[in-house]
């Protein structure tokens, strides 16, 4: 079911949070509250998520090809199995995230927070994480080939004393 941005927006005023399977390819937002939405299965290909608040949204499987969510905030988003390959999530807080099983191919993740996200069988192959925070990240048979990690904090570093 094809939906414009302000359809969107009206419906989500309105108390509706239920856009499952909805299409909404080249859509675009820009600083708007589309916390706890449910866009699982849904087609977002080339979206513009400029600065929004997805914070708790579920995009379970949902086609983001080429979306940008730069400086979006995705805490506690669940991702699983969406994919990803080549969107840019620059300066995102993606902390709590679940992207089990996602696609982030060759997506950037510049300056990303990802604190305590899910990326056990994720694609990372040729992502950029560049300064990305992957403190308490779980990389179980994540792909990393390629990845570009400089500057990326892994882990915890102790305190000195």
């Amino acid at each position: 079911m094809p939906l414009s941005a302000e359809e969107l927006l009206q419906k989500y005023a309105a108390g509706d949070r239920d856009f499952a399977e909805t299409e909404l390819d080249d859509v675009k937002f820009r600083d708007v509250d589309l916390s706890d939405i449910n866009l699982n299965s849904a087609s977002l290909d080339g979206a513009f998520f400029l600065g929004t608040n997805l914070q708790n949204a579920t995009l379970k499987q949902a086609n983001l090809i080429d979306s940008n969510f730069r400086q979006a905030n995705l805490a506690q988003a669940d991702l699983s199995g969406a994919d990803l390959e080549g969107a840019d999530l620059g300066g995102s807080n993606l902390a709590g995230a679940n992207l089990e099983g996602a696609n982030l191919k060759s997506a950037s993740l510049r300056d990303v927070n990802l604190q305590d996200a899910n990326l056990k069988h994720a694609n990372l192959k040729g992502s950029a994480l560049h300064n990305a925070n992957l403190q308490g990240v779980q990389l179980e048979s994540t792909q990393l080939n390629g990845a570009y990690l400089k500057g990326t904090l892994l882990e915890e570093t102790a305190s000195q004393t």
